[in-house]
């Protein structure tokens, strides 16, 4: 089974030709941790890394030193975290030749209202950790209505969303990427973690083994419903989700895109992401 931050005494100038790393991209409220633990437990010799700076805008970008003094060389390494594919994260990971990612997605109407559900419970705005000042705040966030949270989330955090998604796909000709959605991995956990496992090359592990091991327990889910968003936004809110999709250009991507809008019902039969 994975441990977490076991120490390897790597240092930094250490070689990573051999080191085998399959990162965890994850958005935001996608059940990414869900999605950890399902890998953690349903492939043998895991060791999960997280990696990343600091909270705030640390979420975003990669310690190299951190990551080198965990990996466990014997282990496969899973680099869990929010990260998208900037310059900076592009140079750490560029020193492994051995790596493959996973990013996982959600649809942006599902992502605005378990954003808002996620911020009205942890009692703060998004992005804000307490840090005085911090433009990425909104102080104000819990005092407005629901439809105003909502409107907030779609005009300030969905369009780092995209630059997320963007980033790896635009990475997805020299890396190999796998896409999977909130729903492949809730509502069709056994069928993609199969997949994973082609993908990865790794036999997963027996489910009578993975019972008498306690299964996969629901980690960090807050409603875990496909589809609210589309229930619970406006028209008008659906149509600005909709325009800054547009504007991201993935339109080479057209059944993510309508994925991203309007989740897996509009997506053509037959079309992967």
């Amino acid at each position: 089974m994975a441990g977490i931050f076991r120490f390897n005494k790597k240092s930094p100038g250490d070689s990573t030709d051999q080191v085998r790393l399959v990162l965890l991209a994850a958005f935001p409220k996608s059940a990414s941790q869900h999605m950890l633990y399902r890998i953690e437990s349903g492939f043998r010799d895991t060791h999960t890394i997280r990696a990343k700076i600091d909270l705030g805008y640390g979420h975003n970008f990669l310690s190299k030193t951190t990551l080198l003094e965990h990996i466990d060389p014997g282990k496969i390494n899973i680099l869990y975290g929010h990260y998208p594919l900037n310059h900076a994260n592009r140079d750490v990971l560029d020193t492994f030749a051995g790596k493959q990612a996973i990013v996982l997605i959600r649809s942006l109407p599902d992502v605005v209202v378990s954003y808002a559900d996620h911020m009205r419970k942890n009692s703060w705005g998004p992005l804000d950790w307490g840090v005085e000042g911090c433009i990425e705040c909104h102080p104000g966030f819990a005092d407005i209505t629901t439809a105003g949270q909502h409107d907030f989330i779609i005009r300030f955090i969905l369009p780092w969303y995209l630059r997320f998604l963007s980033s790896w796909l635009a990475y997805r000709d020299t890396l190999p990427v796998k896409i999977v959605t909130f729903e492949d991995q809730t509502l069709h956990a056994g069928d993609t973690l199969s997949e994973i496992g082609e993908y990865l090359q790794l036999e997963t592990v027996p489910d009578r083994e993975l019972a008498a091991d306690g299964g996969v327990v629901k980690v960090n889910f807050n409603q875990g419903i496909s589809g609210r968003g589309r229930e619970l936004l406006s028209a008008a809110q659906l149509e600005e989700i909709a325009r800054l999709t547009d504007t991201a250009g993935l339109q080479r991507y057209a059944s993510l895109c309508r994925y991203l809008t309007h989740g897996p019902q509009a997506m053509a039969p037959d079309t992967g992401l």
